[in-house]
């Protein structure tokens, strides 16, 4: 898709990756931010910010990686991603995600920031987790999960509390 050339929105963009992927079952989804060719009716065109065309490829991976639906997604008054900001980390935020590292099953550790498809895996694997350090060593980026984690059913709001 090039991105920009036309008025379309990210919700659109998003909603159309999404049916893409669970209708037809594509395999991947490619953007393109727009850039004006001189000598074409087009030329006059404002340039795409390449932001977001990295935010819908971030978000085109959790539609199809993650489990994300289109739905999930969180777009300004404009229908617009917030280019400042991770998709994840919004969705997360505005779902109020709070994981317990040690009950949560596959699909919701995959849903907090900061914890991709292998590292949730190993989380599983190492159960039970003790401690942020225990985190860490499994490939966990803990400044982005922290704030959407328990462990063992404390929920952090001092990283002192888990450094034991």
């Amino acid at each position: 898709m090039v991105v920009g050339a036309s008025d379309e929105t990210d919700k659109e963009i998003i909603e159309m990756s999404d049916w893409l992927y669970h209708e037809l079952n594509a395999q991947r989804v490619y953007y393109s931010s727009f850039d004006p060719v001189k000598n074409t009716p087009l030329e006059n065109k404002k340039p795409e910010n390449p932001w977001r065309e990295y935010r819908l490829y971030q978000s085109s991976f959790l539609l199809r990686d993650y489990g994300f639906e289109a739905d999930d997604f969180v777009f300004n008054d404009n229908d617009r991603l917030n280019l400042k900001q991770d998709p994840k980390f919004l969705i997360a935020k505005e779902k109020e995600l709070i994981v317990d590292v040690n009950d949560a099953e596959f699909q919701e550790l995959i849903k907090v920031p900061g914890i991709g498809l292998k590292t949730a895996q190993k989380i599983i694997d190492k159960r039970p987790i003790k401690n942020v350090s225990i985190l860490k060593s499994v490939g966990v980026i803990t400044k982005r999960a922290m704030p959407f984690i328990e462990i063992n059913k404390i929920h952090q709001t001092r990283l002192s509390k888990w450094l034991n």
